[in-house]
């Protein structure tokens, strides 16, 4: 779950930007609108690990690649599992 606790002037990037700093789940349009964030400079991935210190960037670069590929749909966790081998880690490079 996201920090609600953080600087006021990392709160109001991602106010700006439309990201949630309160889920608990990733949807597909959580993630979209966090990858519409980050490729648009509106929020860094250190602001991103600073609300969500779990999230991994190698997570958030399989979601761009995802999105880039497929859009939201593509970021189902169903899809997202259907691309991973077994015990893998999805990587860009594999989509």
């Amino acid at each position: 779950m996201g920090n609600k606790n953080l600087p006021a002037d990392l709160r109001s990037k991602f106010n700006a930007a439309s990201v949630p700093l309160d889920t608990s789940r990733w949807t597909p349009a959580k993630k979209e609108i966090v990858v519409l964030a980050l490729n648009s400079g509106k929020l860094s991935f250190d602001d991103l690990r600073a609300a969500y210190p779990d999230i991994s960037r190698e997570e958030v670069e399989t979601w761009q690649a995802y999105m880039k590929k497929g859009g939201r749909p593509s970021l189902r966790t169903t899809r997202l599992q259907m691309h991973r081998g077994r015990g893998n880690e999805a990587r860009p490079s594999q989509v």
